[in-house]
């Protein structure tokens, strides 16, 4: 009877030392969801919201009829500006991948391809352009500007010359 009695008398602080530990874990588990979501969406602002600004940059500039650079003396400057424009967008684009396919073969092959198909529909847009005309050595300096900036990258990480900003953004 004595050991039933302490059991009952012990039944409230069962109930209670349950209910607190199941209060612990759900406000525990909310506060990880919130961390979570919060650097998930900071993941999503430094990788991919960058390079859909960048995307978008471009098709924006591309839309401007009569778009001229100021001279810089350079010869084929025209060319050269798509060359690092595609770069950019190429490495953006490499670094969206990453997060997605993680550092593989995968990750550099959709870059090429969706950034090679980027640069294709530019050029088609600008058929639509009033004052711009589609130009192939434009579509050439793209996917070479793909391709260089891929070629960085995979020299860049097998050198860990990255500073990796990730982690100063996310865990700020």
């Amino acid at each position: 009877m004595g050991i039933k009695k302490k059991f009952l008398a012990n039944e409230n602080e069962i109930v209670y030392s349950v209910n607190y530990l199941t209060d612990y874990r759900l406000s525990s588990l909310f506060l990880k969801l919130n961390n979570t979501v919060g650097k998930t969406v900071k993941h999503f602002l430094i990788y991919h919201g960058i390079t859909i600004f960048w995307a978008i940059l471009i098709f924006v500039f591309s839309s401007i009829s009569s778009l001229s650079s100021p001279d810089l003396g350079i010869s084929l400057q025209d060319k050269w500006t798509h060359l690092v424009e595609f770069g950019i967008f190429g490495f953006l684009l490499q670094r969206s991948f990453v997060l997605i396919c993680g550092n593989r073969f995968r990750s550099y092959f959709f870059t090429f391809i969706i950034g090679v198909v980027y640069g294709a529909l530019d050029e088609i847009h600008q058929l639509f352009v009033d004052g711009r005309e589609a130009d192939i050595i434009d579509f050439y300096a793209d996917t070479i500007g793909i391709f260089v900036s891929l070629v960085l990258y995979y020299i860049m990480k097998q050198r860990k010359l990255f500073f990796n900003l990730t982690h100063f953004f996310v865990d700020f």
